[in-house]
């Protein structure tokens, strides 16, 4: 999107989502939830489906530098 990364901000890289997408993730060991915006395309690991800031892992209570498990939900 040209968008700079902040790994302050709730933000994700995504393949498909459209740009500006906003998009609820949950964490289904905590039920720990917050709302994400697509900014970028990624992951570049094809291993992987999304890529969450650094804000939006320690919001989630996930370890911003490993691989976890979570729930995406589109918002209309």
């Amino acid at each position: 999107s040209g968008e700079a990364y902040d790994p302050l901000e709730f933000t994700a890289s995504h393949r498909e989502y459209p740009f500006g997408t906003v998009l609820l993730i949950t964490n289904p060991m905590t039920g720990r939830s917050t709302f994400v915006r697509v900014i970028d395309r990624g992951p570049v690991s094809e291993t992987y489906l999304i890529e969450l800031s650094a804000a939006a892992a320690t919001a989630l209570d996930l370890d911003p530098n490993a691989a976890r498990q979570v729930e995406i939900r589109e918002l209309p």
